[in-house]
Formats: C-alpha cells, sequence, structure tokens
C-alpha cells in the first residue's frame, strides 16, 4: 500500500464550502456574543476554524508574536478575506 498523501481536488474548507452551498450560496450568519467576545451557535467552531486557516494562509506568523503586532495592512487584507 503506498502512503503517498496526495489527492486531487481541494481538501481544505470543504464543510465550509457545503454549508455555504447548502444556504443557497449565501454568507452564513455567525453571531457574537456581546459579553464574550466571540462567536456562539451551531457555526461557532465552524466558523473560527475557516477564519483560522485564511489567517494563516494570507499572513505568515513567522517571526510574529501575537496577531496585536502584526501591521495594519496585514490585519485589513485578513478582515476583508474573511468578510467576503
Amino acid at each position: 500500500a503506498s502512503s503517498s498523501r496526495r489527492v486531487r481536488g481541494p481538501t481544505v474548507g470543504k464543510a465550509t464550502t457545503t454549508r455555504v452551498a447548502n444556504n443557497n450560496g449565501n454568507k452564513l450568519h455567525i453571531p457574537i456574543t456581546e459579553t464574550f467576545n466571540a462567536f456562539e451557535g451551531v457555526l461557532a467552531t465552524p466558523g473560527a476554524s475557516e477564519i483560522g486557516i485564511k489567517i494563516r494562509r494570507m499572513c505568515p506568523i513567522q517571526g510574529v508574536k501575537s496577531w496585536t503586532v502584526a501591521d495594519t495592512a496585514t490585519k485589513g487584507a485578513v478582515v476583508q478575506a474573511v468578510r467576503v
């Protein structure tokens, strides 16, 4: 048996793509609590995961200790990509 992990087609974000497709292609609404400033509801975990994936793809964090010290242009690009 081959131990190759090569696959064809997308492998990351497939569940999110399916959820959007099931929502007639519309954005998914994920409420944010004012008390904890965090996602809540059924889509909280997948939403946070998807945002994490986008952040890791868009801004490599090598040498950056925290999101708070990332430059403003990078933060703006990530926020814009997540809102799309």
